[in-house]
């Protein structure tokens, strides 16, 4: 197996490990937030800039190229 595969394989178990450990019952106590039309654009934003960039630091760490690995999650908090 290569480290490509490997690095894959691990990825892939951490995912699916992570995804279990959140399927646990529990209480729901989430609150509604109500968002002006500016908000709620300025939080899709967010979120979709969040989602790229953890994609490109996937892609990244994939291709074993950490430098631009720190480079994509930085920005990302």
């Amino acid at each position: 197996m290569t480290k490509r595969q490997q690095r894959t394989l691990l990825t892939t178990l951490f995912i699916m490990v992570c995804t279990m450990a959140s399927t646990a019952q529990a209480v729901d106590t989430r609150k509604a937030v109500w968002l002006t039309a500016d908000e709620r654009e300025v939080v899709l934003i967010e979120m979709r800039n969040f989602l790229r960039g953890s994609q490109q630091v996937l892609e990244h760490s994939l291709n074993e190229d950490m430098k631009m690995v720190e480079r994509t999650a930085k920005p990302l908090g």
